[in-house]
């Protein structure tokens, strides 16, 4: 419930945004779902004709025609077009009327239409007919558009990891996808060495991310029977953009003057599936490979006039699931079940499911010259049964009970928007977004409250319980206005947006069964566990916090005959505030308070973005472009230096269990290796000069620059070079101690054939603390700067094609090769170890899609990916007793133990020196139309994975039994059936 305080200050806020509505502020020339047609009018002599009048008109634009005069340099510029087909017509009192027809506009894309104009009548017309466009000669910024036919033509998933199979330079941090296998996972896309956290996700222009980030951090997801164009921004040096990473923005459909509806269906299923289980799996362990349970994903979509040409809607529904056994997980037996062992039941495989209903309805309203929209989203029983973590190169084992349910409650997404073209040149917009978000991880049917969360050590295996459970509040509210000021020359725009929490802020709770994970070791595969250590967890857990983000931003794209200079500015404010609140007692940790406090952080930005592209030859055809931008990053961690998260979440304890009962006694236990635990004292904490000023966090310098060419209409291609580098980089100093506290050691690798060199070298350079400082806890984080610094920086090369051919055939895809460098090797904070400290992370990639029609009404398409194989790593965990004959004592961690059962993990390969295998996937489409009247029906088959590859996203990498074991396995040859019904 809000308090009478609270309330007043939401309806305050929603009466500012109401009011903002309408004045002459909004979004601009070229929304986040709106492109441009511009040109330049000639006579046949070369000369320049202002006056011309220039109409635009598509069923796309609910008004019809939009309409512009040409200035005195004869140039014009119809700007916030809905994506569609225009037809284009020039008309001057004593010329010949010109119509272009069948101009292809998708979203973020600037369409060049040049006219020459004869000397003749008005009812004289010549009418041009031909390819649309495919440079872009004016904007600056990379984006890829994929209209819902596309989307529908291609062999893919509906979910968001699709994305990454088409986009070259792409990645998923799920890893590729097999046929919609990952369902509507939270992903996130990266892209030119872009952070997770700097994916942005949007419906018509607003965002849907929880205010903490962007990234994976959203429980809403797009319906793509309600999305007319996708398109995703990258690199685009424009100031509308907070982050550099890739902006995601789906269209939505508004209906139109005609009745439509369609609907979609479509199945996969074990009956549908070859096996892909290879010698060589064998060998490094699988008995079995992933395999699918059933996919299925459900759409219908309706649409139309309640008014024409003044009232328009479009409903969508959608109900998908996506179930997955993954190989070699296993439930525990039955009769182990809260216990602290683990036996695999052979008979019940881990499986993944997720599944989701999504209703949703838009409404487009034309008033005159003012256009409004609404668009509502709900969705529900969004959730996940087994849940494997961690990234695709290094994802470690987890049995199906140490994961949990994950489950979002009913999900909404409320929007609502606002435009007026004042003018033909002044355009107001404005729109509103509220996102309700409630979703948690709870213990699967069947755990207790007693199960224990155990890891492994030998095998990186987890089992018994979650190590932790949560649940969130993250709802979110975003605005924007702008005003735009568009002429033949000059593309002016200026805009305020606000992204944060709502007024009753942003609440997260946590706990972990018992408050304690414990840590075991097999010194061999069939020994009983010997307990290593525990984990003490200051839970319950309750955060309450507020967040505010502002920006500003004023731009101008301003061309001067073949050269368009994009200029502009972004003003950025990020304020994060906790009010007082306390937590209850837990089991290791008593109750407290903590009072208010203001601006944790208080960051403000001033970010330049330039960028020029020049139309070569003066056709359109020919554009070379470059751009730089600097960008704020958003993988600071937002919350952190609220007092309440402040404080030691949890700390280590070193365990001997000497009478062999598997209950840690306090006589068993070793030293906290944070002193502070189950205190309510602040232990981690910021420089000052981190927590409020101008430029003091996170960010990133991008730059490219291309060249795009149109070789014939309907093919072009593009050479592109990016390069991203990093600054204002954090690292943790633990205040307490200084490399002076460290003792050098060195551990011989195993001997083994697989390791660089065959293994048995010595691994030297590495520290342990003295015991003396073990438990001596305060961190500040600071800028890495003042330790000697830090470097990241990526750099790649892209060679793109695009065509057109044929009777409707078209074809995408191109090569890429990158690499990121950190250094860290002038970097000393705290130990002086420096293992690893210059890093690379090479890849290269090839995509290639594409669809082209057949005879008797077929159509085939196909998706090729090859990708970089992910990095082969190796952990290897030395025993006290393997350490202190170099180190010349016990751990540190251990204390003044007797008995030290302290460990170390070691790495024995560098990272991102030795690969799998490529990652190689094609999937196929044979679609068939069938014409009824108006309607049609499209039956389709699809071949997921056709040539029967059986790469793997993960693997353990703890090495001893069980290393390089595979985790996670490319689906193998995948048959889906479906139909797709248009009417």
């Amino acid at each position: 419930m809000m308090t009478r305080t609270q309330r007043r200050a939401f309806s305050g806020v929603v009466v500012l945004i109401a009011g903002l509505v309408r004045l002459p502020a909004a979004e601009g020339a070229q929304t986040a779902g709106t492109g441009n047609i511009a040109g330049v009018v000639r006579d046949v002599s070369g000369g320049v004709l202002p006056g011309v009048t220039v109409e635009a008109a598509s069923p796309a634009l609910i008004e019809k025609v939009r309409t512009v005069i040409t200035d005195a340099a004869g140039q014009y510029r119809i700007a916030d077009l809905r994506p569609g087909t225009y037809t284009v017509t020039f008309t001057l009192t004593g010329f010949a009327t010109v119509r272009h027809e069948g101009i292809e506009l998708s979203t973020g894309f600037t369409a060049t239409v040049n006219a020459e104009l004869n000397v003749g009548s008005l009812e004289e017309t010549i009418t041009v007919s031909g390819s649309s466009p495919i440079v872009d000669t004016q904007n600056v910024g990379t984006n890829a558009t994929f209209p819902h036919e596309v989307l529908e033509a291609l062999p893919t998933g509906a979910a968001s990891t699709k994305y990454a199979a088409l986009i070259l330079g792409a990645t998923s941090a799920l890893g590729p996808d097999v046929g919609g296998s990952k369902g509507e996972m939270s992903n996130a896309l990266q892209i030119h060495g872009s952070r997770q956290g700097d994916y942005r996700m949007h419906v018509d222009g607003m965002t849907y991310n929880y205010s903490s980030g962007g990234g994976n951090l959203r429980a809403y997801y797009t319906d793509p029977a309600a999305t007319q164009e996708v398109v995703l921004e990258y690199a685009n040096a424009n100031a509308e953009t907070e982050t550099g990473g890739v902006s995601q923005n789906a269209v939505p459909k508004d209906g139109g003057n005609t009745f439509s509806a369609m609907g979609t269906a479509n199945y996969a299923g074990p009956a549908l599936e070859a096996g892909n289980i290879t010698q060589a799996l064998r060998d490094r362990g699988l008995t079995d490979v992933n395999s699918v349970k059933q996919i299925y994903d459900d759409t219908i979509g309706l649409g139309g006039p309640i008014k024409r040409d003044k009232l328009w809607f479009y409903t969508a529904h959608r109900l998908q699931s996506a179930q997955e056994y993954y190989a070699g997980i296993y439930f525990n037996k039955n009769n182990l079940q809260n216990t602290v062992f683990y036996d695999p039941d052979l008979t019940r495989r881990a499986f993944l499911d997720l599944s989701a209903r999504d209703h949703s309805g838009r409404v487009t309203w034309q008033q005159g010259k003012q256009k409004y929209t609404f668009y509502q989203s709900i969705q529900s029983n969004l959730q996940g049964y087994f849940e494997i973590s961690g990234n695709t190169a290094s994802l470690n084992p987890v049995a199906p009970e140490a994961t949990g349910n994950l489950r979002f409650y009913p999900v909404a997404l409320t929007q609502a928007t606002w435009s007026l073209p004042v003018t033909n040149k002044l355009l107001l917009q404005a729109g509103f977004t509220y996102g309700h978000n409630t979703w948690d991880r709870h213990p699967i049917d069947g755990n207790t409250s007693e199960a224990i969360s155990i890891l492994e050590q030998s095998t990186n295996f987890r089992y018994g319980a979650r190590s932790t459970y949560e649940k969130h509040y993250q709802h979110q509210m975003n605005a924007r206005v702008s005003a735009s000021y568009v002429t033949g020359a000059h593309n002016a725009k200026v805009g305020f947006q606000y992204f944060g929490t709502p007024p009753w802020g942003e609440v997260n709770e946590s706990f972990a069964n018992s408050a304690i994970n414990y840590t075991f070791r097999k010194p061999t595969p069939d020994a009983f566990p010997v307990p290593v250590s525990v984990t003490l967890f200051a839970t319950p857990q309750r955060s309450d916090v507020r967040r505010r983000n502002i920006g500003l931003y004023a731009q101008d794209q301003w061309t001067v005959s073949r050269l368009t200079m994009n200029l502009g500015i972004r003003w950025d404010t990020l304020k994060e505030w906790a009010p007082a609140q306390s937590r209850a007692a837990g089991r290791w940790v008593p109750a407290a308070s903590f009072p208010e406090i203001d601006n944790v952080p208080n960051w403000k930005d001033a970010d330049p973005r330039v960028g020029i592209a020049w139309d070569l030859f003066g056709n359109g055809k020919t554009a070379i472009k470059g751009a730089i931008g600097r960008y704020v990053v958003l993988t600071a961690p937002v919350g952190s230096l609220a007092p309440i998260n402040a404080i030691v979440a949890s700390a280590n304890r070193n365990w001997n269990d000497a009478n062999h009962d598997y209950i840690p006694q306090e006589s068993e236990l070793g030293p906290l290796s944070n002193s502070a635990f189950g205190t309510a004292v602040i232990n981690t904490t910021w420089a000052d000069d981190l927590v409020t000023g101008w430029h003091t966090r996170n960010y990133n310098w991008q730059g490219s620059a291309s060249l795009s060419h149109e070789l014939r209409p309907g093919l072009g291609f593009e050479v592109s070079y990016f390069r991203t580098s990093y600054g204002n980089l954090l690292v943790t100093d633990n205040v307490m101690v200084t490399p002076a506290d460290y003792s050098p050691y060195c551990v011989t690798a195993p001997v083994d054939g697989k390791l660089p060199g065959g293994g048995g070298n010595q691994i030297c350079g590495l520290y342990d603390i003295n015991p003396s400082a073990n438990g001596k806890v305060q961190n500040v984080a600071k800028h890495a700067s003042d330790f000697g610094g830090q470097t990241e920086a990526f750099q790649s090369v892209e060679v793109s094609l695009n065509a057109k051919f044929g009777r409707g055939g078209r074809i995408a895809g191109g090569w890429f090769k990158g690499n990121t460098v950190t250094d860290t090797c002038n970097l000393t904070v705290d130990s002086p170890q420096k293992q690893f400290c210059k890093q690379d992370n090479p890849s290269t990639q090839f995509k290639v899609n594409g669809s082209y029609p057949l005879p008797w009404d077929l159509q085939a398409s196909w998706v090729y990916q090859n990708l970089q194989g992910s990095p082969i790593l190796a952990t290897q965990v030395y025993t006290n007793a393997q350490i202190a004959p170099s180190l010349g004592r016990n751990l540190g961690s251990c204390g003044m133990q007797a008995t030290c059962n302290g460990t170390v993990t070691v790495n024995l390969i560098a990272p991102n020196t030795v690969f799998e295998d490529r990652y190689k996937q094609l999937d196929a489409r044979l679609s068939k139309n069938l014409h009824v009247g108006r309607h049609r029906v499209q039956a389709q088959l699809d071949v997921y994975n056709l040539l029967n590859t059986a790469y793997f996203t993960g693997r353990n990498n703890a090495y001893g039994p069980q290393w390089n074991k595979p985790n996670g396995m490319q689906l193998g040859r995948l048959f889906k059936v479906g139909t797709q019904v248009d009417w």
